[in-house]
């Protein structure tokens, strides 16, 4: 599967219907905007929930698995070519992986998060924000 180190492959996940329980059948691109690169995965998902899987993913709920049909380059052609500049600090591994997404403590916002999340914010002081403040933390490039 593709890192998240220098020239990461992003997937994008293209879905076929509402809800992966009626249909499973997904496309996903993935694209290298550094060299730059596509590729194209057609599959099946299917939800794991075992412990076996969730360990292999700290924080996971679940995995989704992918029994893949097809996998084939496609055309770079129209990729915009970028440079990374940093590794996010809230990837697996950083200093702040697993903290609260910022978007989910915007007051407006408060009753969309899971409990898990609305419990880890008040433990850490962290509480809410207003929509402004949260605008100055997009600005400041610090979401």
């Amino acid at each position: 599967m593709p890192s998240v180190g220098a020239g990461a492959i992003h997937p994008i996940c293209f879905s076929r219907g509402p809800s992966r329980k009626a249909n499973p059948k997904l496309s996903l691109l993935f694209i290298d905007f550094e060299t730059p690169h596509r590729l194209r995965l057609h599959g099946t998902a299917r939800i794991a929930r075992d412990a076996r899987d969730l360990e292999r993913h700290p924080g996971a709920e679940l995995v989704l698995k992918i029994d893949i049909a097809e996998v084939f380059v496609n055309c770079p052609r129209y990729i915009h070519r970028y440079r990374r500049e940093a590794t996010s600090g809230f990837v697996p591994g950083r200093a702040r992986a697993g903290e609260v997404p910022a978007w989910k403590r915007i007051d407006l916002f408060a009753d969309v998060p899971p409990d898990r999340d609305r419990r880890a914010i008040d433990p850490r002081g962290t509480g809410t924000m207003t929509l402004a403040d949260y605008r100055l933390l997009l600005e400041r490039g610090e979401t």
